[in-house]
């Protein structure tokens, strides 16, 4: 057997678990979370440099992470320094059965898995566990085509791809994003307190072809929220041919890796723990030829989006010079196998800035083991918020453990990031084998701190009123909602087979269930 460590003590070391994989101790790791239920209370700075002050306007609680490499099942102990109460091992279609011995958790873990082990009966203080295969065809450290980033910590403001050019990141780097002296920087959100600024993104290319990033390695852009600052931790632009693969990414503080008007891209084996505002996990954007596999995705905001813009939108900075450039529509975009833990918006869909086609988008084979903020925003979603004709769209084989919100939400509306009025449609929709496990509760509720009023209030809406957990809303005859199918779907125990199980308004037509 071929076992691997990636021992890194440039990154924060965990206070809550040890880790020992066939008798081999692995690093574990610290990472924030947002946690609104449990917030952390503390008047130092913390890990990374993040003080007391961004600490409680952004909720935040930490998570460990650890990477380990084999390339067959292995014995894996965790051991917990709190109390061990109902360990669960996430997701649950790996049926990963823990053995409890006093403060030690045993169990087998298969290559390629990417795993959330609760041990405290509640989704706090977790440790995520990333069993990577063995790399193939690590990249020369003496091609002048790659940037071969080694082990130990390595700070810069800004990397910059070219055509065939390979950013490797070995086992044990840490690339970390710094504020050049000369960046310029937009103030984006006024307040007497501070003010968020945008800087250039951190790892880019810009009209290149055959552009790869790739490793086991870490992106680490957390000490950036001390000082407010936002950069997208990668960003490909008007790219063809584009392979990200097998890196780590932290501490996102806006959109964690964005491909614009790109072409023939595949993301896979990327694994995301983001707790800043904005922070999606990957957001394609006007792009085609799109494949995102074998991902797990810790995010403050949307899992996976799919968006059709090129102005209006703060969060990617994008740099075109209006929303009427030829071109933009996205078409033929895969996702399958990922696992999303959803700590606000959507875990995948369409969403907010779709102002050009989107069509033929097909996610399949996901497991959303948490969606874990009551708010209006669906788990599974398509919101159309600007013109575009969104279309010809399959979600099939999710499986959704746990959900404070609505599993299904398909909306026309204007919202804060609208840039033209002119309202599009949604047709042509199947949700096929669909399933949430556990229901909402009033357990659940009871779990709500007694000041998050606003929270309680929605999910005790959920709770009276069981159809709002798929929603179909358009917005008028002209901006309408038709030809949808649902086909094997349950809540909890309950199937879906009437259409008094949802909420649907006057602008939808021909809704089908299987």
């Amino acid at each position: 057997m071929r076992l691997k460590t990636q021992p890194n003590p440039l990154l924060v070391p965990s206070d809550d678990f040890d880790l020992n994989v066939n008798g081999e101790t692995i690093p574990c790791h610290l990472s924030y979370v947002y946690n609104w239920r449990d917030p952390l209370t503390v008047a130092q700075p913390g890990p990374y440099g993040v003080g007391p002050a961004v600490t409680k306007r952004f909720s935040l609680n930490y998570a460990s992470f650890a990477h380990v490499t084999t390339d067959q099942p292995m014995t894996v102990q965790v051991r917990c320094k709190r109390a061990i109460i109902e360990p669960t091992i996430r997701p649950l279609s790996y049926h990963i059965s823990p053995r409890v011995s006093d403060d030690t958790l045993e169990f087998t873990i298969r290559p390629g898995q990417q795993v959330s082990v609760e041990a405290h009966g509640d989704a706090g203080h977790v440790l995520h566990i990333f069993a990577d295969l063995p790399e193939e065809n690590v990249p020369d450290p003496d091609d002048p085509d790659v940037l071969f980033i080694g082990p130990g910590v390595h700070e810069t403001p800004q990397i910059v791809l070219e055509s065939n050019q390979t950013l490797y990141l070995a086992p044990g780097a840490v690339l970390r994003a710094t504020v050049g002296e000369k960046e310029p920087f937009e103030r984006i959100e006024p307040s007497p307190d501070y003010e968020l600024r945008h800087l250039h993104h951190f790892v880019s290319a810009w009209d290149a072809q055959n552009v790869t990033i790739r490793g086991r390695g870490v992106i680490d852009t957390t000490a950036l929220a001390a000082d407010h600052v936002r950069k997208n931790p990668i960003s490909m632009n008007r790219c063809t041919d584009v392979q990200i693969e097998g890196i780590t990414l932290i501490g996102a503080t806006c959109w964690t890796l964005s491909l614009y008007r790109c072409q023939n891209c595949r993301v896979e084996n990327i694994k995301q723990i983001s707790a800043f505002y904005n922070s999606d996990g990957i957001n394609t954007i006007s792009s085609c030829d799109v494949v995102i596999r074998n991902c797990f995705l810790r995010n403050r905001d949307d899992g996976i989006a799919i968006k059709a813009m090129d102005t209006g939108n703060r969060d990617c900075f994008l740099v075109e010079p209006d929303s009427e450039l030829p071109g933009g529509e996205v078409n033929n975009v895969l996702v399958e196998n990922c696992v999303i833990w959803s700590d606000w918006g959507y875990a995948f869909g369409t969403t907010y800035e779709t102002r050009k086609p989107i069509s033929n988008v097909t996610i399949r084979n996901c497991d959303v083991i948490h969606a874990t903020h009551p708010c209006h925003q669906g788990v599974i979603g398509i919101l159309v918020s600007d013109k575009a004709d969104v279309s010809h769209m399959r979600f099939e084989a999710i499986r959704i453990e746990r959900s404070f919100k609505a599993i299904v939400d398909l909306r026309i509306c204007e919202t804060w990031w609208t840039v033209d009025k002119n309202l599009g449609s949604i047709h042509d929709v199947t949700f096929r084998d669909i399933h949430l496990l556990e229901k909402p509760s009033a357990e659940a509720l009871e779990s709500f701190p007694p000041e998050a009023t606003k929270y309680r209030t929605y999910y005790t809406e959920l709770l009276d009123s069981p159809a709002e957990m798929i929603g179909i809303r358009g917005a008028s005859e002209k901006s309408h909602i038709r030809d949808i199918t649902f086909e094997d779907i349950t809540i909890g125990d309950e199937r879906l087979d009437s259409l008094s199980q949802m909420q649907i308004n006057a602008f939808v037509h021909n809704v089908t269930i299987r």
